[in-house]
């Protein structure tokens, strides 16, 4: 079984090298277009997610949130804890911490960074989503924000290794349209769209690392 210290070790350096997003965020796009030029990009709402590592019974976790019912285009949505970015963030890492103490309770001081993923569009919401990874050396007590977060999904990273769990699902949307997209399916959870691509790109790098080719 893979150890955290492992998995930081590994992601540090190849953080630094080319990434496989749009290879990755291609297999599981809602709409099959991740290619979005720069002039559309640029005038997007600048935000955030963080992807958050710890160790609990001799695994590697990463956490999720179902967002809570609202009116809005994800609403009830599962998701990394994040938002958009603020005046008064330094950085868009600063504003994935800031999101994650705000929702799930974890202080900033106490999350160390390892590195990003590539950043993710969201048309629907003119979103720009840079996943910010980190870890803890701890096992968390988490906190939700009873507002904003419904539930506190632990998601063992293994997870994302095993192929059955990347499927495909009729999609209802907060417009009551719906649409059949790629998703992930860990237990009763759907996670689709930008999280999906995340978690993908994610998956991808994984499956690059020795230590995980046991599937």
């Amino acid at each position: 079984m893979i150890s955290l210290s492992d998995l930081k070790n590994y992601l540090e350096p190849r953080l630094l090298q080319k990434l496989l997003g749009s290879k990755a965020h291609q297999e599981v796009a809602p709409y099959r277009n991740v290619d979005f030029t720069k002039d559309i990009i640029s005038k997007a709402t600048l935000s955030s997610v963080l992807i958050l590592f710890y160790e609990k019974d001799h695994a590697v976790y990463t956490t999720l949130i179902q967002r809570s019912t609202y009116n809005g285009k994800h609403s009830g949505q599962i998701g990394f804890p994040g938002g958009k970015m603020e005046k008064t963030d330094a950085s868009l890492m600063i504003t994935a911490l800031r999101e994650a103490q705000e929702e799930i309770g974890l202080s900033p001081d106490e999350v160390k960074i390892i590195g990003q993923l590539s950043d993710v569009f969201i048309p629907v919401s003119n979103f720009c989503v840079t996943p910010i990874i980190g870890y803890v050396s701890f096992i968390p007590s988490f906190v939700p924000d009873k507002r904003e977060v419904k539930e506190i999904i632990e998601l063992k990273v293994t997870d994302l290794l095993f192929k059955e769990n990347l499927q495909h699902r009729t999609i209802q949307l907060s417009s009551n349209s719906k649409i059949k997209a790629p998703c992930f399916i860990f237990d009763k959870n759907i996670v689709w769209g930008a999280t999906a691509l995340i978690l993908n790109e994610l998956r991808y790098l994984l499956n690059e690392f020795e230590g995980f080719n046991y599937r």
